[in-house]
């Protein structure tokens, strides 16, 4: 990525998909005046010109002045896609499309709903990881090499993308949705403020998101070290209180509401790209790894950031471990992608869709038959198709 934007010119920023993360995310890139210049692309041209115009009434109103431009895309298009980067040049590409976000299927009656998430994430991987492959194959195919920040399940798929030789840079959310609560809990029972603190968390998702709804990652395994001024502190600390804090004193609103802070931590992702200074941050998929780490970002890079009491070995091990849990067995290095018969038994009892494997090149036809199968369950419950 150049860094021309540290000389005082707006950064140039591509935005993927404009659905809830996306739309939060434009808001605060038109909100943050003229730093950035952003064009937003998604499919539907007349949602897509009222979520900008929305995005500009909420900047106008706080004074921003922002660039923001709209085209109408369809990201799927890898040849048009690669036209696009290169007349625009974006120094960071954020991707915020997904064939079928993961909370659609909580629009399902309960008693289905409830069933169907049994399965977890993992067998979902196709919707996620089509069009993001579609994306890194464009960007792969220009002349251009800017940073692309995915928010697509990137536990998953960046890692799946990465053996293939098209991993975005980072993911953003999931991990890093965690850390202001850790650090609030572990400033409460330090009796410090919360700044005082710094984390080194390693956890998938599967472990964050049970964290989040129960207050424990469960059989989930995670590392967690806590520091104060330099020093660890971790044996001060009640861990299993940290995330019990989740649900209790410190719990907020999720759900679809909750995205926002997602599209916040996608916020800093960015901003912290475009800084002349390191800052150390958590997120998904890394340089292509399973699931969440901390990371060190800044001018332009970024690195994993695991202290000296956190070794390489034992983090992958724990993401790997949380991957299973979620759905998936494993991601081969030739791409061969292996799923849990747990998990997909539960896909193939609600939806008729069971595959035990999957190559990254053939994500398109599994996608194209999970939409197929999912559009067909809603009919038989007497629901108006997916959008």
């Amino acid at each position: 990525m150049d860094k021309t934007c540290t000389d005082g010119s707006r950064c140039r920023v591509l935005l993927v998909g404009c659905g809830i993360v996306g739309g939060r995310l434009l808001d605060l890139l038109a909100q943050a005046g003229d730093r950035y210049d952003v064009t937003v692309v998604a499919r539907r041209q007349a949602a897509l010109t009222e979520r900008a115009n929305l995005a500009l009434t909420l900047a106008s109103i706080l004074g921003s002045s922002p660039s923001l431009h709209v085209r109408t895309h369809d990201i799927s298009d890898v040849d048009q896609t690669t036209e696009l980067i290169e007349a625009l040049a974006p120094q960071v590409i954020v991707n915020a499309s997904s064939r079928q976000t993961f909370w659609e299927i909580s629009t399902l009656p309960e008693a289905t709903y409830r069933a169907l998430d049994e399965a977890k994430i993992g067998p979902w991987l196709p919707n996620h990881l089509a069009l993001t492959r579609r994306l890194m194959l464009a960007v792969a195919q220009s002349s251009q090499r800017p940073v692309v920040v995915n928010v697509a399940f990137p536990d998953a798929v960046n890692a799946a993308l990465g053996r293939v030789g098209l991993a975005p840079a980072v993911g953003a959310g999931n991990i890093a949705n965690a850390i202001p609560t850790l650090r609030r809990a572990a400033a409460a029972q330090l009796e410090c403020r919360p700044e005082e603190i710094d984390l080194r968390f390693v956890a998938h998702h599967y472990a964050s998101n049970a964290i989040a709804s129960t207050g424990s990652p469960g059989q989930a395994p995670v590392i967690l070290r806590v520091f104060r001024g330099g020093r660890d502190v971790s044996g001060e600390v009640d861990e299993e209180a940290l995330f019990r804090s989740f649900v209790q004193e410190f719990r907020r609103t999720r759900g679809v509401p909750g995205q926002v802070v997602a599209a916040t931590n996608a916020f800093a992702m960015v901003q912290a790209l475009f800084a002349d200074r390191m800052s150390h941050l958590h997120a998904p998929g890394p340089q292509g790894c399973v699931g969440g780490y901390p990371v060190l970002v800044g001018q332009g890079r970024v690195s994993l950031d695991l202290s000296d009491a956190v070794q390489r070995s034992d983090a992958e091990r724990v993401n790997e471990a949380g991957q299973r849990l979620e759905g998936i067995e494993s991601i081969g290095e030739d791409g061969e992608i292996r799923f849990t018969d747990r998990n997909m038994d539960v896909m193939h009892r609600i939806l008729g869709y069971q595959h035990s494997r999957m190559h990254v090149d053939d994500v398109d036809d599994f996608a194209d038959e999970l939409q197929a199968r999912y559009q067909a369950l809603r009919s038989r419950l007497g629901l108006a198709l997916a959008s």
